[in-house]
């Protein structure tokens, strides 16, 4: 980039080839991106319900109940523990759904074999 009196020119992005970037390229790795990150966030939802289902199976007796700052107090943990879950988890339920609901990925899954339930 140069300048010129004090303003700023843009010059445009180049790739390796010397040729302009291609911005469909561009778009498809943000959305690609952005289905990545949603899909984390579903497991990381999915694993919040977990969590919170196992919480009411444990009976709440008077002595060591908190009440409702507790009650509050525990949902904001087991989001948190939800979150660190989906991110720590290798062959995640994120991933596979991803590999599902990704456009470029069914591509290449129409010329592989489905077995059942699984496609190889």
């Amino acid at each position: 980039m140069s300048t010129l009196a004090g303003m700023q020119t843009i010059s445009p992005q180049t790739n390796r080839t010397g040729g302009f970037t291609d911005l469909d390229a561009v778009k498809k790795n943000l959305e690609d991106k952005k289905l990545k990150e949603m899909c984390s966030e579903f497991e990381s939802v999915l694993f919040n319900c977990m969590l919170k289902s196992m919480r009411n199976t444990v009976e709440k007796t008077g002595l060591f109940y908190g009440g409702q700052a507790e009650d509050v107090y525990t949902g904001m943990l087991d989001q948190e523990y939800a979150k660190i879950m989906s991110s720590n988890t290798k062959g995640s339920l994120a991933q596979a759904l991803y590999k599902q609901i990704s456009p470029q990925k069914n591509e290449a899954n129409t010329n592989s074999k489905l077995i059942g339930d699984v496609i190889i």
